[in-house]
């Protein structure tokens, strides 16, 4: 990650420290959970690359980011174990259990949790049932559904040797819901923990 890059995100992470726990500035609002999760495309791996790389300045901001694994290329599903336990009933005990792993540990330390995983991404209904009686800032970022749908192409091309043509692939999106193209993920995060 280009050295500017990581400069501009360590600063995003203290404004919204100051923004969220200066008195000069507004009241002081103190969060138990910070979720980032995705969207799909709009990212996420790079912030968790850096997330992981730079938990002690994170943790001097306030945050505290649990481990977790990368692959050889510096890829991850960031909380993903965690992630992926939420999404069935049957796994929703699993889910629980890492998560308060994770919040007892913030906790220890006197810090906000901060976790992110695009596992989640399709997941506030759940999220929001796991963290009732918590305070939770949920963030997420809206890739341009164009750029999206080339880079997801793209990337099951590499990945999951896709042959189908782009104009085939597109047209099998589009008869689909295609929820991670319109924003409608977005909404129901937005409709469990509010817009700010």
């Amino acid at each position: 990650m280009p050295a500017h890059r990581a400069r501009r995100t360590v600063l995003n992470l203290e404004a919204a420290t100051v923004m969220v726990g200066s008195a000069n500035r507004m009241p002081k609002i103190m969060y138990d959970v910070v979720v980032h999760f995705g969207a799909p495309k709009a990212g996420s791996s790079a912030l968790q690359y850096f997330f992981l790389q730079n938990r002690a300045a994170i943790e001097k901001c306030g945050f505290y980011y649990p481990p977790h694994a990368i692959d050889r290329n510096s890829v991850s599903g960031g909380h993903s174990v965690f992630g992926l336990a939420l999404i069935a009933e049957e796994t929703f005990a699993d889910a629980k259990a890492i998560f308060d792993g994770y919040l007892r540990d913030a906790r220890a330390k006197g810090l906000t949790l901060l976790i992110s995983a695009e596992s989640l991404y399709r997941q506030a209904e759940a999220f929001k049932r796991l963290t009732d009686g918590l305070r939770v800032k949920a963030i997420g970022f809206f890739r341009d559904p164009i750029d999206t749908l080339v880079s997801s192409y793209n990337q099951l091309v590499k990945r999951s040797y896709l042959t189908s043509s782009f104009f085939k692939y597109c047209r099998t999106v589009l008869n689909s819901e295609a929820q991670s193209y319109t924003g409608a993920m977005h909404e129901k995060w937005v409709d469990s923990f509010g817009e700010s």
